[in-house]
């Protein structure tokens, strides 16, 4: 009899906490984890951004070879991708994450662009046109800044 009513006492658990488990990541987005992944999306991009023009800065300068430059673009690619895709991931709870969603979407497809206009010139350009290209990006790296810091 014992045996059962501690068998019991453990399916009970476990169902209390597999409960847990699914609602946790089933619950809806509130305003405050909503921002969070905001501000988290926006510094990735401004990361991923700086390090970008960072890295054409110095190929056009002659300080890194093309592939490190070309390597370096990869992450900053890869670190604006995952921002776009964590800030899509969920849908904003309110009108203030819609705000925040609309001003920021924007940005990371700029930050994208932008990227893809250094790869092109660390393939096909030259020195003037990488510094060219990475001075275009300063306001782009400059809002998200800015979004970081308002909302942060």
């Amino acid at each position: 009899m014992r045996a059962r009513a501690w068998g019991a006492v453990a399916a009970a658990v476990v169902a209390v906490v597999w409960g847990g488990v699914g609602y946790l990541s089933t619950r809806p987005t509130d305003f405050h984890s909503y921002r969070v992944a905001a501000v988290g999306s926006a510094q990735s991009a401004y990361t991923g951004l700086v390090s970008g023009q960072q890295a054409s800065r110095a190929l056009a300068a002659s300080r890194i070879p093309p592939p490190m430059a070309t390597a370096m673009l990869g992450d900053s690619r890869s670190a604006i991708a995952g921002a776009q895709k964590r800030l899509a991931r969920d849908a904003p709870p309110d009108e203030r994450t819609t705000a925040m969603r609309d001003e920021l979407a924007p940005l990371l497809l700029q930050a994208d662009a932008a990227i893809s206009g250094l790869e092109d010139a660390v393939a096909h350009g030259g020195a003037v046109e990488l510094r060219a290209r990475a001075d275009a990006a300063d306001p782009v790296a400059d809002h998200l800044r800015r979004f970081v810091e308002e909302h942060g």
